[in-house]
């Protein structure tokens, strides 16, 4: 006598194949929940300043962050941080009154990489002589207006010392003199 099979649908299983893979599952969720936690973990750790929290957790988190290349530091990004600030200040005579120009940091976020150009620009400025006399009358174009003429042009360079992060040192202002152009007018 023929034995009748009943189809098997892909949603009954038996009960002990169910329970084996939610339990794998749950493994699955418990092993990759704690690769996160590790990688935050390690993340925090090297991202603190030196602290007792650090000394603490460094030594325990080492030798994963060291098989997973997360023991870097910030220092990789920056290692010589700027120690000071700096403004660099065009000043420009025109007839007796002065006008001004500064480097102004574009605050809208899309335009952003515009103020790197010009940042870069500042720091040629302040390391190298070569090109402050053109900036400087580039500078004086863009300030006067046609038949102006220009008396003087200066550069100056302020800086204000940063103490290091929880230092309480003395702060040192300085003034320097990039450049400097007084122009002899000729009587016709």
């Amino acid at each position: 006598m023929p034995t009748s099979h009943k189809p098997r649908h892909a949603d009954t299983k038996p009960n002990s194949v169910g329970r084996l893979r939610d339990r794998w599952s749950q493994l699955r969720h418990i092993v990759i929940s704690g690769f996160i936690l590790i990688v935050l973990a390690i993340a925090v750790v090297w991202s603190v300043p030196d602290s007792p929290m650090r000394r603490a957790a460094q030594p325990v988190l080492t030798p994963v962050a060291a098989a997973t290349g997360l023991e870097q530091s910030w220092r990789m990004f920056s290692p010589n941080p700027p120690r000071r600030n700096s403004e660099v200040l065009v000043v420009v005579a025109v007839n007796g009154e002065k006008r001004t120009w500064t480097f102004e940091p574009d605050r809208n976020v899309l335009r952003s990489f515009h103020w790197d150009r010009w940042r870069k620009v500042k720091e040629q400025l302040m390391n190298s002589k070569k090109i402050r006399r053109d900036f400087a009358t580039w500078v004086a174009q863009q300030l006067t207006k046609p038949g102006e003429r220009v008396d003087r042009v200066s550069i100056v360079l302020f800086t204000e010392s940063l103490p290091a992060p929880g230092a309480d040192g003395p702060v040192k202002k300085n003034v320097e003199l990039l450049y400097d152009r007084k122009y002899v007018r000729t009587e016709k």
